[in-house]
């Protein structure tokens, strides 16, 4: 009785074995559908998440431009900050290092002091999806008051 009741189980087993072609074609569709949904909703939390990273590498290195600024000229007997008479300029871009127009060295050696990596930073799209050009520029003006904006 008992090698009758295994012989019908191994003959069941045999009949039933993998998935029926119907069966993997479902699967594959419902895949599909899930990741035409999914996606887009994808794609758009990295551009937040790369809009958050570009936000806080600006504020930043706009904290230490200000207190490299601040140490400048409590340092230094004449405080100067900028090279020249107008405003100085530090513009973060997506493919370029930092450019520095009109900033005394002593103010990027201060900055460096407390970032050495910070003539590295970049900026993304500024969570654009088409790749619109962004910068970041961070303004020394001749009053010594430093501020950041985004522009395209």
């Amino acid at each position: 009785m008992n090698a009758m009741v295994t012989k019908n189980f191994k003959k069941k087993n045999k009949k039933n074995k993998g998935f029926t072609l119907v069966e993997l074609i479902i699967v594959i569709a419902i895949i599909a559908v899930l990741g035409v949904i999914l996606a887009p909703q994808y794609i758009k939390y990295v551009d937040k998440s790369r809009w958050a990273t570009d936000q806080n590498n600006a504020k930043t290195l706009l904290k230490e431009v200000q207190t490299a600024v601040v140490a400048v000229q409590e340092e230094t007997a004449d405080g100067k900050v900028l090279s020249g008479a107008t405003a100085g300029k530090i513009t973060l871009t997506k493919t370029a290092d930092p450019a520095v127009v009109g900033i005394e060295s002593a103010v990027t050696n201060k900055i460096a002091e407390a970032d050495a990596n910070w003539n590295k930073t970049r900026v993304t799209n500024k969570g654009k999806a088409d790749g619109a050009k962004a910068e970041y520029v961070i303004t020394i003006g001749t009053d010594n008051q430093v501020t950041g904006e985004w522009s395209d």
